[in-house]
């Protein structure tokens, strides 16, 4: 029972279940209708797509230049069975180079086709990870001594020398992202619940959870296929790209308009954001190993501590795998500088007592400058929904962290939670989760 303006009391039903309006409305919603939606908001309409034979370089460079997160690969080259290559984004890029995780032969090639061309397998290298573990010691504050060339500086080297050579490898050879899937054009006519929970939350790929983009496309015009070869696959053309934060600012729109019911005053601790895992680093733990850490959690984002949990740290910040998209091919080495440092572009000295390298007074300390500068966004148990809705928009954020009144990590809220507590049919009732009053 809430209280509605006027002082009219007004009832809800708590067997009803929590997301009902929200399911209705996206079932009563087509996809094209959504895409309308979406470039009448001024949303930008253009498809960045990149090819197999670019290169690593240009696949970064692009992505940069474009100020996007990730682009479908395809192939315009006749043997391959299948155009479609996966989205490639930087962190696919750099845990490829971590793990030198590189194929050996192109993705779908057609060896039994007659004269089908076979391009030569990329060089061996050795995994960019192992080489690495000749190099474990991290830049410390607490370090009596300069940190020793074999340290951060002897991976810096190592990943500079290292990255120049990767970034010329061709996209074919880099295995793909799981970040997304194809939808045929006709998939237009569908809702956006089954967009959802087709598309985006079941994913046809093996121990893949879900995938944050899905990528619209037609075939080209019979006239556009090689009529010599009725083999060859018909070529694509990528219309509209969507992505969970496409759907997400949606969402936010629905909830201020009062489309979606309860749903955004359910607070975030009764939905099952907290407790739940969240990968935490230090300032000191060096970027790449962070981001290692990061993907293999398979979350957005990592909780930034001032100092380890075991010592009572709390969440100072957060490194976002958004973040990678300003590291370029040729500077691959900058991932061996600690998280903090990689962040906010603030130098430290390796002893606590060596002199500043700066003029003037001296820096301040990771903590501080944390603070400031930080991407943290973080909300309590009791806060709802709907705030987290209106900060994942208002701050272009890929996770909220929920934390406890001395700001511990207890949970985070992705948009791919976001996205299950729409859509699926969970069994939740209203009268199961606690709601802020009106």
């Amino acid at each position: 029972m809430d209280r509605a303006p006027g002082g009219l009391r007004v009832a809800y039903d708590a067997n009803a279940p929590l997301n009902g309006e929200a399911r209705a409305l996206l079932a009563a919603t087509p996809l094209d209708a959504f895409l309308a939606s979406r470039c009448s908001s001024g949303q930008p309409s253009k498809v960045v797509v990149l090819d197999a034979d670019d290169t690593v370089a240009f696949a970064m460079d692009t992505l940069a230049r474009h100020a996007i997160s990730s682009a479908p690969v395809l192939s315009s080259d006749s043997s391959t069975t299948a155009p479609f290559y996966g989205f490639v984004d930087v962190p696919t890029i750099v845990d490829a180079f971590y793990k030198g995780d590189y194929l050996s032969t192109p993705r779908y090639a057609r060896s039994d086709r007659p004269g089908a061309h076979q391009p030569a397998p990329p060089p061996r290298y050795t995994q960019t990870s192992v080489s690495l573990g000749a190099y474990p010691t991290p830049l410390r504050e607490d370090l009596v001594e300069p940190a020793p060339a074999t340290g951060m500086l002897g991976r810096m080297e190592m990943l500079n020398s290292l990255g120049p050579k990767f970034a010329q490898m061709l996209l074919r050879h880099v295995s793909p992202g799981r970040d997304g899937e194809l939808l045929f054009r006709a998939a237009l006519r569908h809702s956006l619940l089954d967009t959802i929970t087709s598309g985006f939350l079941r994913p046809p790929r093996a121990g893949v959870e879900a995938c944050h983009r899905l990528a619209v496309f037609e075939f080209a015009s019979v006239g556009a296929s090689d009529a010599s070869d009725p083999c060859a696959p018909a070529p694509v053309t990528v219309t509209h790209v969507i992505s969970q934060t496409d759907v997400i600012r949606w969402t936010l729109k629905q909830a201020d308009a009062g489309r979606l019911g309860v749903l955004p005053r359910a607070t975030l601790g009764s939905i099952g954001a907290a407790p739940k895992h969240v990968v935490c680093v230090t300032t000191d733990e060096t970027a790449l190993d962070a981001y290692a850490a990061m993907l293999s959690a398979g979350l957005p984002a990592a909780g930034v501590l001032n100092a380890p949990v075991q010592h009572g740290g709390v969440l100072v910040g957060a490194l976002l795998l958004d973040d990678l998209r300003t590291v370029s091919a040729d500077t691959l080495g900058c991932l061996a500088l600690p998280v903090g440092a990689l962040k906010h572009n603030v130098v430290w000295s390796s002893a606590a007592h060596r002199p500043s390298t700066t003029d003037g007074p001296s820096p301040p300390s990771r903590r501080d400058v944390l603070m400031q500068r930080a991407a943290l966004v973080a909300l309590r148990p009791t806060d709802t929904l709907g705030e987290a809705l209106h900060l994942l928009v208002a701050k272009k954020a890929r996770a909220v962290f929920i934390v406890d009144d001395a700001s511990h990590p207890l949970g985070i809220l992705t948009p791919t939670d976001v996205l299950r507590l729409l859509a699926e049919e969970s069994g939740r009732r209203v009268g199961d989760v606690s709601l802020a009053p009106t």
